[in-house]
C-alpha cells in the first residue's frame, strides 16, 4: 500500500461525511516536500467552519485507519489548525 493510496482512501472516507459535517475535503495532493527522510508524503485538507464536526471526522478516520496503517508500516499525522502547510 502506497502513501498515495492511503491518502486517497482517507479523502474518500472523509468525503463520505463532508456534506453532513459542513466541510470540504481537498486532496490528496503531494506534499510540498513530497519525499522527506525516505518517506513519501501526501496531504488531505479539511476546510470548513464547524471545528467539532471536522475533529470528529478526523478522530473517526484515525481510529479506522490505525490497524491498516500499522500493518503497512506507514504513518499518519493529523494537524488541527496548521501554522504552515509545508
Amino acid at each position: 500500500v502506497t502513501a498515495r493510496a492511503l491518502g486517497k482512501d482517507a479523502a474518500k472516507r472523509l468525503g463520505s461525511t463532508a456534506a453532513a459535517g459542513g466541510y470540504q475535503v481537498l486532496g490528496p495532493v503531494s506534499a510540498p516536500f513530497s519525499r522527506l527522510r525516505g518517506w513519501s508524503r501526501w496531504q488531505v485538507l479539511m476546510k470548513g467552519h464547524d471545528r467539532t464536526a471536522m475533529a470528529g471526522a478526523a478522530k473517526d478516520l484515525s481510529l479506522g485507519f490505525d490497524k491498516k496503517i500499522r500493518s503497512t508500516g506507514s504513518r499518519m499525522s493529523i494537524d488541527v489548525d496548521p501554522v504552515s502547510m509545508l
